[in-house]
């Protein structure tokens, strides 16, 4: 049997399982749906952009794009260091500042360990 690292459950990945989607709740204004069905805003909601006012910016729309990507983005990297860097989990000198130091604050900060 293989242990597949992204699946590997964590007491922080309470999180809804992606992949989310955006769909733009009303073309032309800032309200941005993410989800997790593409076909329904309002079925698996994660969350919304939202700003007051008639115009979207480009960094709204960015901004949902990038909430939604949040899941992909936590497996692949949590794969990443499973792959590249195997055993490094409980076992890299804490405090500096390489890139695995920083993959791993970022995995924790988004499963609420930091």
């Amino acid at each position: 049997m293989t242990t597949d690292p992204v699946n590997i459950p964590s007491q922080g990945s309470l999180h809804t399982p992606g992949p989310w989607h955006v769909r733009d709740l009303h073309p032309g204004r800032c309200t941005f749906n993410i989800g997790t069905n593409p076909n329904d805003p309002y079925e698996g909601e994660v969350a919304v952009v939202f700003r007051a006012g008639r115009h979207v910016q480009a960094h709204h729309k960015a901004n949902a794009r990038l909430i939604a990507a949040a899941p992909d983005l936590l497996a692949a990297l949590k794969r990443l260091l499973a792959t590249q860097y195997p055993g490094t989990e409980n076992h890299h000198e804490t405090g500096c500042r390489c890139v695995i130091h920083e993959a791993q604050t970022a995995i924790a900060k988004a499963e609420g360990r930091s």
